[in-house]
């Protein structure tokens, strides 16, 4: 006899505080994970109305059933490896040649496989919370332990990112401030040199022309044997001295200003 399943025959409710998967190629994975620790957590009765309320305790054996911190979604991803060892130990029991190529290399993987797991336990018992207790497939009866070390990793992992925070915030207001100094030293050292141009200026005093400035400044050129300046007398300038006058050129200077 067939029996035709619905929804009323099969009640559901969508649990938002599962751990799921981060990929597309995992949910096998996840859906055992949750079958194993469903299994163990064994609630007596798990109905829609207790789901939904996250007051209330699904199973004493395991009171996050179905809450958030269930468990870690990096034990789900771990199983792929549990189960690939598990198979390589159940072929190597039955192999009944130890010398053939599969065999051998199912020997390497495992204890590879060993070698890492009992590599990362023993970095989890020297540390202080810096190492993530979750990296082989935790069993249910054993992730109470892990739940706590996970909580302590968690805590180190919230330290250490305040930690870089704050010194990255330290860095950028030491950049920060090493520019406004070098600004400062920049304008103090203009203000110095100003000062220093000012005080040579004074200790000079007022300049005085030379007899050769002077010469320079008076451009002579024979104009009916009289001495006339550069820009001419005609443009209102100030007549040259009489002892100036009465000097006259015997030979004629081309000035230098093309005239």
């Amino acid at each position: 006899m067939l029996c035709c399943l619905c929804l009323q025959l099969l009640p559901y409710c969508k649990v938002a505080t599962l751990p799921k998967q981060d990929n597309h190629c995992d949910c096998g994975l996840f859906v055992l994970a949750y079958l194993e620790y469903f299994v163990h957590a064994n609630p007596p009765a798990v109905s829609q109305e207790a789901v939904k309320n996250p007051k209330v305790v699904l199973s004493e054996a395991e009171p996050q059933l179905l809450r958030e911190g269930w468990f870690h979604p990096e034990v789900a991803y771990c199983l792929r490896g549990h189960l690939r060892q598990q198979l390589l130990l159940l072929m190597l029991e039955q192999a009944p040649d130890k010398e053939l190529p599969g065999v051998v290399a199912a020997v390497a993987d495992t204890e590879e496989y060993s070698s890492q797991l009992q590599l990362h336990q023993k970095r989890l018992q020297e540390s202080s919370g810096g190492v993530n207790p979750v990296f082989g497939y935790v069993a249910p009866q054993q992730y109470a332990l892990v739940r706590q070390l996970l909580a302590r990793h968690q805590q180190h992992q919230a330290e250490e990112k305040a930690h870089r925070k704050a010194a990255a915030a330290a860095e950028k207001h030491a950049r920060a401030k090493s520019g406004a100094e070098r600004k400062r030293d920049e304008l103090r050292l203009q203000q110095q040199e100003q000062l220093l141009l000012q005080q040579q200026s004074e200790l000079q005093g007022p300049r005085t022309e030379s007899n050769a400035d002077q010469f320079l400044n008076v451009d002579y050129h024979c104009v009916g044997k009289q001495l006339v300046t550069a820009a001419g007398s005609d443009q209102g300038q100030q007549p040259l001295p009489a002892e100036q006058q009465q000097r006259k050129p015997h030979h004629t200077i081309f000035s230098v200003s093309g005239d």
